[in-house]
């Protein structure tokens, strides 16, 4: 399960919960049926919620990758972390 629909589960109610309990037991969506639960992630504003959690994971891992001794190791790694948390999700 993602992060996405776990945090979608978490946050429905009523028939939204029910449907996404449905994925779970269907094992997944037809392709029709996309929409549908985008509208439903929009609603539950889950890729906000996602997008606070990855910023706060993040700097959590910067603040640690600066306790690393070697520079040059530091500064790869984080510029890999800031390059992940401004992908799309």
């Amino acid at each position: 399960k993602t992060f996405l629909f776990l945090t979608a589960l978490e946050l429905a109610t009523g028939n939204d919960k029910k449907d996404l309990l449905k994925v779970m037991e269907k094992k997944g969506i037809m392709k029709e049926e996309v929409p549908q639960y985008k509208k439903m992630f929009i609603k539950l504003k889950v890729v906000e919620k996602t997008k606070s959690e990855i910023k706060k994971y993040s700097k959590r891992a910067i603040s640690n990758l600066y306790k690393i001794n070697s520079k040059d190791d530091t500064e790869g790694l984080v510029w890999l972390t800031n390059s992940l948390m401004e992908r799309n999700i």
